[in-house]
Order: structure tokens, then sequence, then C-alpha cells
């Protein structure tokens, strides 16, 4: 007789258990659900083809880029057009809104854009984009792609210089520090020239259009009070002059201004500093090789700066905010001392780019699409990191005062420098100021332009006085007035400022 065989019981348990187990995968696995597929994304603008004119070069290559990211979230596809009788959109320069808008055929940018919830975030955007920049009048046409950034670098080496220190406050009763006004850049500029015989500013710019926003920004400061910081509480601020639809022109009368106090004030600035420059060159060019101890740079420029061991900007250079006027001049042509002893009112629109959509698209709603997405924060934060744009400032966000603010530090300075980037830039956007000034945006601005750097080149070599300047710039603007029927003259100019 066999003997029994017998299994330890835990075994034969443990077996029974992993047994069953897969028996009940195997029966289960012909029910349980399928996993879940994952649903692809709407491409709402699949087939559709969006043409966008580009004259800046930078921004074109710019362009081409974000078409495609922006084609694989839509479907669309974007292409560079460069006949602009055929383009659904454009990127372009503040000043060439108004010619193309005065012409017709810009189409009103969508309310829906303004919508709190929106993807373009207006209400971030600063005031004078919104109420002038972005209008021709009082219609909405475009938005903002790019804001332009200009700041005052100096050369930190010769402003420590012991011996320049001593024969600033010999000259001018002052220390020598980073110059807060143009008069003080004056007398900066007077100590160095004493000590070096050789120039110590930088020429000005030689393009008409870099001329004429030369004279324009040390204008500004001149025209009226900036208004800001003066008082603490909204409230208490005083509705404002009028002033803003008046700088080279008075939008009620299409009068120019050019022999205004202010402005024959710029032009004298012009004039009294003529022996301190040289009569041609590159600003950034003679910051760099120090024949000129302080320098007004854009962005592209500050990029171009030197880097030392490690990649950061070469110790010699840091930087300061535009120089602002120590009076500013009221509507009766009255001096007025400045508050805090410097007034400063930003010329902005001189640079930067705006989209607008053509209304003869047949594609409008991609078109805004793809502006928004470029103007909006992301967008926006992105151009303000590619240094070949040298894109300044638009949104609140962008004049954060954070010293570790990303988009600044790529610019390569250290962290105080970066610090003061930061600041100089919220300085020159400032958007606590009530009144700040735009560029001529007239469709005729090219010629003004030019007889604006004829001007101030007569000044600021010396051949012409303040007064003279400003009366050759104003005959000069009567003249190219007389081209132009004066109704659509007066409409021009109140367009212009955001006025019907």
């Amino acid at each position: 007789m066999q003997p029994a065989f017998h299994f330890p019981l835990a075994i034969f348990t443990k077996n029974r258990a992993l047994a069953v187990a897969m028996l009940l995968v195997a029966a289960l696995g012909g029910c349980r659900p399928p996993l879940p597929r994952e649903v692809p994304k709407p491409r709402p603008f699949a087939g559709m083809t969006v043409r966008v004119a580009c004259a800046d070069p930078a921004y074109a290559v710019e362009l081409a880029r974000r078409g495609k990211v922006w084609g694989v979230r839509t479907g669309g596809t974007l292409t560079l057009e460069t006949d602009w009788t055929k383009a659904d959109a454009a990127i372009l320069p503040p000043k060439r809104l108004g010619g193309l808008a005065a012409a017709g055929g810009l189409m009103t940018r969508p309310t829906v854009l303004s919508d709190r919830d929106n993807p373009l975030r207006w209400s971030e955007v600063l005031p004078a984009f919104q109420e002038n920049l972005c209008n021709w009048g009082r219609r909405p046409v475009a938005v903002p792609v790019a804001g332009d950034g200009f700041v005052l670098v100096y050369r930190t080496d010769r402003f420590a210089d012991p011996k320049a220190a001593a024969a600033h406050r010999a000259r001018h009763q002052r220390e020598l520090d980073p110059p807060r006004t143009w008069e003080d850049l004056r007398a900066v500029a007077d100590t160095f020239f004493s000590l070096d015989g050789k120039p110590s500013l930088p020429p000005l710019p030689s393009d008409p259009a870099g001329a004429a926003v030369a004279l324009n920004r040390v204008a500004a400061c001149y025209d009226r009070s900036a208004g800001a910081g003066q008082l603490t509480k909204p409230e208490e601020q005083p509705p404002p002059t009028g002033s803003a639809f008046r700088f080279q022109v008075d939008a009620d009368t299409a009068a120019p201004r050019l022999t205004a106090p202010s402005f024959v004030a710029a032009f004298g600035w012009f004039h009294d500093t003529a022996k301190f420059r040289p009569p041609a060159g590159d600003p950034r060019d003679a910051l760099v090789n120090g024949s000129a101890v302080a320098a007004i740079l854009s962005l592209q420029d500050v990029a171009k700066l030197p880097k030392g061991p490690g990649g950061l900007v070469d110790p010699r250079f840091a930087v300061a905010p535009i120089p602002g006027a120590a009076v500013w001049y009221g509507p009766d042509g009255k001096p007025n001392p400045a508050a805090g002893g410097r007034n400063y009112v930003p010329l902005l629109g001189a640079g930067g780019q705006l989209g607008v959509v053509f209304e003869r698209t047949t594609v409008g709603e991609a078109t805004w699409d793809f502006l928004t997405d470029w103007s909006g924060p992301d967008g926006a934060d992105n151009t303000l990191g590619d240094l070949t744009l040298g894109a300044g400032p638009f949104r609140y966000s962008h004049l954060s005062m954070s010293e570790k603010a990303a988009r600044w530090q790529r610019y390569g300075f250290d962290t105080q420098r970066t610090g003061q980037l930061a600041r100089a830039l919220a300085a020159f956007a400032d958007p606590q100021v009530r009144e700040p000034v735009c560029p001529i945006r007239t469709p005729d601005y090219a010629a003004r332009e030019a007889i604006l750097a004829d001007a101030v080149r007569q000044a600021a070599t010396g051949k012409l006085t303040g007064a003279q300047a400003a009366a050759e710039a104003q005959k000069a603007w009567l003249a190219q007035d007389a081209k132009t029927p004066q109704e659509e003259l007066l409409k021009w100019n109140r367009h212009a400022v955001g006025l019907e």
C-alpha cells in the first residue's frame, strides 16, 4: 500500500492562492475597460494661411519662428509677405501707423481682446500704449509687439577718478555723480572736457530718426510737469493740463510748437554742449573707446557692450535712468522748478513694434490670434529675452523692480548692475507720469524727422543758437504744412494724439 503523499499546509495554501489569482486575472482580462485614448486638441485655424509683412530684419526672423510655434497649436500657416498690399497684417514701428491708418484699411481691434479673461491681458498694458500708441484717433487698431528702451550708460572708471571728482567740485560745487538732469550732464561734460581737452560726450546719432529722437527726448522734459510721485493719493492728483495734446504740434490748431520755450531750451542744450561732442561717429563706440564718459543707449546697444571674464559686461560700464530737466515750462511759457530737482517726461514709441491687421484680410480671427500670442504676457517675455531685438517694456510686469528678473539678467550685468538696469527701465517708461509724449506719427513723419535732425545738428555743432535752430525748424515745418490741406493736416495731428 502506497503511503499517502502529504504537502505542507503553508505551501499548499500559498500555491492555491496564487493559482486562484491567476485564474481571476485571466477571466477578467477580456472584461476590463480599454485605456483612455488621448483626444487631439482642436486646431481652430487648420488650413488657413496668414501673411504678415515686416520691414525690420530682426523682427522678420522672430516672426518666422513665432509663426511655426503658432502653427503647431492652431494648425494654421504663417508666411512672411514682402508685398504689403497682399499682407493680412503687418509688424511696424509706431511712427508708421499713422500713414496706414490715415489711408484707411486697418481693421479695428476686436473688443473681445480687451476682456479680462482674454489671453492678451489688455489691462496690464501700459497706458501710453492703451490710450495712444495703439490707436489712431479714438479707434484702437493695433497691439504692442515690443516697446522701446533707452538708458544712460556711464564709465565708472572715469567717474571714480579722484582728480575728476576734485575738478568737478571746484568747477560746479557738486559731487561727481551720475547725472540726474540734462544740466548735470552738461556740467559733467564740461569737467571732463577741461581735464582732457577733447570731447567727453558722444556724437549725435547719424540717422535723422535718431537725431530727432535725441532732440524730442530732451524737449519732453522741459515741456510739461511729469506729475509723478508729487502727491501720494491718486484722488489728490490734479486733472491733466491738456498738454498731452500738444508737443511738437498744437492739436487744436495744427500749428508747430518748435519755438515754444521747451524746444528752444532743448535746442539750446545741444548748442551749449557742442564743444563737448565730436562731429560724427557712433555713440556706443564713443563710450566703449572712452571718448565719451556717458551716453544714452538703446537696449540693442546695451546688449553689445563688451564682456569680460565669465561673460559679464565689463565693470567699467554702469547704468542710470535717462536725465530729466531742472525746470519745466508751463502753458504761460514761464519756467517752474522741478519737484525733487528732476522733471522727467518719457518719450515712448520712438522704437519698438506694433501689430496691425488689414481690413482686406479673409483670416482676421486667425491673424488676431497670432498677434495675441506675440503680444500676450508669455509672448512678450520671450520678446524681451531676445537680445537681438532690444525690445523694451510695454506691460506693467516689465517694470518689476526685482533685481533678479530673468529678463534683464540676460544683458550680462552682475546682480548690482542688473538692478540698475531694471530701475532705469522702470523710470524710462514710468506709468505714473500723467502726460508722456510720443514721436511724430503723421503720414509725413519722415520729412518732419529730417527737418528736426538738420536743425538739432546745426545746434549740436555750434552753428546755430538754440533760438535760431528752433526758428529754422519752425519755418521748415510750416513749409511742410503747406503741402497738405489744412483740414486734413488738423485731422492727422488730432488723431496722432488720440483725438477725433
